[in-house]
């Protein structure tokens, strides 16, 4: 039994994303023989630059039965996150930003079982990706033994995302 009708809870998070700088991935002897029209093509290293940042986050959330004796559980929460990915390496394999979370959610007990459900809503304002600060370049595992390699960067332009997220769970009290 806990104290009370209501409980506040916050929280802040600091994640260490800037540990993640770069994805390498080297095929070891791949490649694509006598296709028509091309030949031969052997499949090369892909680097990903990430360059991630640290990010901080804070939680606030409530929940409490709105009367006393009553088998309802109320609950509703807010988080906000900062960016982990910067402008320049933000592309269509990492859409990331400052991020806000707005939650609520019901409980009913039924004796000794509980019925929760939850509903979200995240956000992700739109961020801009101009042509002289994207970094991120075009992945092409197919190499041309002939043709020296040109990096072409594809990450330019608007990104903005947003998510619902719903739950539901049943516990049992023994």
């Amino acid at each position: 039994m806990r104290p009370g009708r209501w409980r506040i809870e916050a929280a802040v998070d600091v994640e260490r994303w800037s540990t993640h700088d770069e994805l390498l991935i080297v095929p070891r002897n791949v490649r694509i023989v006598n296709a028509p029209g091309v030949g031969t093509y052997k499949l090369g290293p892909m680097h990903i630059p990430r360059n991630f940042q640290t990010t901080y986050a804070a939680q606030l959330g409530v929940e409490g039965q709105p009367s006393a004796g009553r088998p309802l559980t109320v609950r509703a929460g807010y988080a906000y996150e900062t960016a982990a990915v910067p402008d320049a390496y933000l592309s269509v394999l990492t859409v990331d930003g400052a991020k806000h979370l707005f939650t609520g959610g019901l409980g009913y007990r039924f004796g000794t079982w509980t019925v929760d459900t939850v509903l979200g809503f995240a956000t992700m304002p739109e961020r801009h990706v101009d042509p002289a600060v994207g970094r991120v370049p075009q992945l092409n595992p197919i190499r041309d033994e002939s043709a020296m390699p040109l990096t072409v960067f594809v990450n330019w332009g608007d990104y903005r995302s947003w998510w619902l997220i719903a739950g539901a769970g049943l516990s049992k009290q023994f």
